[in-house]
């Protein structure tokens, strides 16, 4: 902001400022950036790019990804753009309903077998085996502890078998995932759609869309369901090669991405008022940044009070 013929002001207000600015909203969220409020819960469209299904897991480094087949061979890796079976100790897997992923390490959750088990070296050897009848979802980080949702609690083991306390956790529990910095989230489903949770201090607490974007990165997944998944691969300088894949791994027909996550239909935000500094200001420009899908809008109002000495002076609707 630039102000009359005195000595330029210009301040940057933005999620890196220390200026805060309060604001009274209706049927929006802000965070880093604000947009119209969900409503009820959140969408696949808000979690799958970052959180996969139980059943699909992200492996180390671009287009390295694990798969729990539903037909034998069970456990698969991607090479290229075809699905392999993994090493020999994977291939005793029965049914295994959930997996994850750490470095080189793989954990496979199998009701067939009662237990959850942590492969490494591509499945070539067992570091962990423990009986469980948990349902899952699991998850694994890179400190080779191992997460294992059993209802309401998260249960959690060391690279040594050791079980460590439990956490209490939200019920519903669809998906969990481990951030870079070691940070447990949870994906809930409910009637009323998805919730995000992340694990803070002693307790897990609310999470949003743009706290998830922030903790993980995007990955290639642009679509699954039950009927299979499809995956965007790079491809050098060409354009991305999207693939898509049945629940066995062979090749499918196109699923639909997710739907958008339905919105309200119109929001405001009214923001605090900003003092220049500068006694009776001449104010320069209001800049928008901003993402406008087809049929919607966005309209500014301001007011200025740069006539009035008291910064507590009410505005009036013709101002």
């Amino acid at each position: 902001m630039t102000c009359g013929p005195s000595p330029a002001t210009f301040r940057v207000v933005d999620q890196y400022s220390y200026w805060q600015i309060g604001a009274t909203i209706d049927r929006v969220t802000i965070a880093d950036v604000i947009e119209l409020a969900p409503v009820g819960g959140l969408g696949e469209a808000d979690v799958l790019p970052r959180i996969p299904p139980r059943w699909l897991a992200p492996g180390c480094g671009p287009c390295a990804w694990w798969l729990a087949s539903r037909c034998a061979p069970h456990l698969l890796r991607l090479v290229g753009e075809t699905w392999c079976p993994i090493g020999d100790c994977a291939r005793g897997a029965v049914c295994p309903s959930a997996i994850a992923s750490a470095g080189d390490s793989l954990a496979v959750l199998d009701p067939g077998r009662g237990d959850v088990r942590v492969l490494a070296g591509d499945g070539r050897r067992v570091t962990l085996e423990l009986a469980t009848s948990a349902s899952g979802p699991i998850a694994l980080d890179r400190r080779g502890t191992l997460y294992v949702v059993d209802g309401t609690r998260v249960r959690r083991f060391d690279r040594d078998s050791r079980e460590l306390p439990a956490w209490q956790a939200p019920s519903g529990i669809d998906r969990i995932a481990v951030a870079h910095d070691h940070t447990v989230w949870l994906v809930t489903a409910g009637p009323s759609g998805l919730a995000l949770y992340r694990r803070a201090g002693d307790a897990f607490v609310a999470a949003t869309v743009a706290e998830l974007d922030a903790a993980f990165p995007l990955t290639d997944l642009i679509a699954a369901s039950d009927a299979g998944f499809c995956l965007q691969l790079p491809a050098g300088p060409a354009a991305p090669v999207v693939v898509c894949f049945d629940r066995c791994g062979c090749p499918g027909g196109p699923i639909a991405p997710p739907a958008p996550t339905p919105r309200a239909k119109h929001g405001s935000a009214r923001f605090a008022l900003l003092d220049s500094g500068i006694q009776r200001c001449s104010w320069h420009r209001v800049v928008v940044e901003a993402d406008v899908p087809a049929r919607t809008a966005i309209e500014v109002k301001l007011a200025t009070l740069a006539t009035l000495e008291d910064p507590e002076a009410a505005l009036h609707p013709a101002d």
